[in-house]
C-alpha cells in the first residue's frame, strides 16, 4: 500500500531532524548527562565523606598524642614514675575510646553508604518511571499524529485505505 501525497521525480535529500526527533535526541542527551552527573556527585560525596572521616580521626589522634606526650613529659619531671604510670593508663583508655569512636565512624560510613545505595535505587526507579512515561507519551503522540496526517492526506490527496 503506497501512501504518497505527492510524487517526486528525484529521491529526497536527507531532511533535517524533525522537532520530535530533535527533542528525543536532546532528551536522550539530557538523560545521559543527568546520569553521569548523578554518578559523579555520588562518587564525590562518598570520597568527601571518607576523607573527612579519616582527616578527623587523624587530626584527633595527632592532637591527642601530642597533648599526651607533652603532659607525660611534664609529669615525669614533676612527679616521677608513679604518676607516669597513671598517665599511661589514661592514654591507653583514651586510645581505646578513640578506637571505639573510629568503629562508630566506620558504622556511620557504612550507614551513609547504605543511604547512598538507597538513593541510587530511588533515582534508578525514578529514571525508569520517567522513561516509561516518556515512551507512553511518545507512542500516544505518534498515534495521534498518524491519525491526523492520514486524515489530512486522505482529504487532500483523496487516497483511500
Amino acid at each position: 500500500m503506497h501512501l504518497s501525497c505527492c510524487s517526486l521525480s528525484t529521491p529526497p535529500a536527507a531532511a533535517p531532524p524533525t522537532p520530535p526527533e530533535r527533542r528525543q535526541e536532546l532528551q536522550r542527551q539530557l538523560e545521559e548527562i543527568r546520569a553521569q552527573a548523578h554518578a559523579e556527585a555520588l562518587s564525590a560525596a562518598q570520597t568527601q565523606v571518607e576523607k573527612q572521616v579519616m582527616n578527623t580521626l587523624q587530626a584527633e589522634k595527632a592532637a591527642y598524642v601530642e597533648n599526651l606526650t607533652e603532659a607525660i613529659a611534664k609529669e615525669r619531671i614533676k612527679t616521677g614514675d608513679e604518676r607516669l604510670m597513671v598517665q599511661l593508663y589514661r592514654m591507653e583508655v583514651k586510645a581505646h575510646q578513640l578506637e571505639e569512636r573510629e568503629k562508630e565512624l566506620r558504622k556511620r560510613d557504612a550507614l551513609y553508604r547504605e543511604h547512598v545505595t538507597k538513593l541510587e535505587k530511588k533515582c534508578t526507579e525514578f529514571y525508569k518511571v520517567t522513561a516509561e512515561s516518556f515512551q507512553r507519551a511518545k507512542k500516544t503522540l505518534t498515534t495521534v499524529l498518524r491519525v491526523l496526517i492520514s486524515s489530512r492526506c486522505a482529504v487532500t490527496c483523496r487516497v483511500r485505505f
